[in-house]
């Protein structure tokens, strides 16, 4: 059988109870917490030689270069574009320098044309431990030099070349 009359009761004093209960806690946690002296230290996992300030040694490497398209526009004298697609094999390898040499053709490949060497590097924090996460980079480089159809020209990135007119 069901008492109707000692359920309500309950019901009743179930706030009372709750109210006690709240109180006993919050004059349990009044105590007064003693005042202690804190330094904050920040970790920085690219910071290698351990003292603050000084810059960390990096590891330079040429990047990883998959796709390479070269590219001219219809102006007179045509302009030279380099699409490079490349790799970056973890979370701690950033794009470094790229530097485009612009040089005359060796007698012994042909006579006139030029020299085009791009070199991409990559740089990361020596010996961190680093993600290896694989991501991408695209860049468009547009080329300084005034294509002569018909002429020969080499174009070398991280050392691998071709020859193109």
């Amino acid at each position: 059988m069901f008492n109707a009359k000692k359920r309500t009761c309950f019901l009743t004093a179930l706030p009372g109870l709750t109210l006690i209960a709240i109180m006993i806690i919050t004059i349990g946690c009044q105590w007064e917490k003693p005042e202690l002296e804190t330094t904050v230290t920040t970790f920085s996992p690219t910071v290698t030689s351990g003292f603050p300030g000084e810059e960390p040694e990096l590891e330079i490497e040429l990047a990883v270069i998959y796709d390479c398209l070269v590219s001219f526009d219809e102006s007179s004298p045509p302009q030279g574009f380099v699409y490079l697609r490349g790799a970056l094999p973890d979370s701690c390898t950033t794009l470094h320098e790229i530097k485009i040499e612009y040089l005359d053709l060796p007698p012994e490949i042909h006579s006139g044309g030029s020299f085009v060497r791009i070199t991409v590097t990559t740089e990361r924090p020596k010996d961190a431990e680093c993600t290896p996460v694989y991501s991408f980079f695209e860049e468009h480089l547009t080329l300084s030099i005034d294509f002569i159809p018909g002429e020969t020209y080499l174009l070398e990135v991280n050392g691998v070349a071709t020859l193109f007119q």
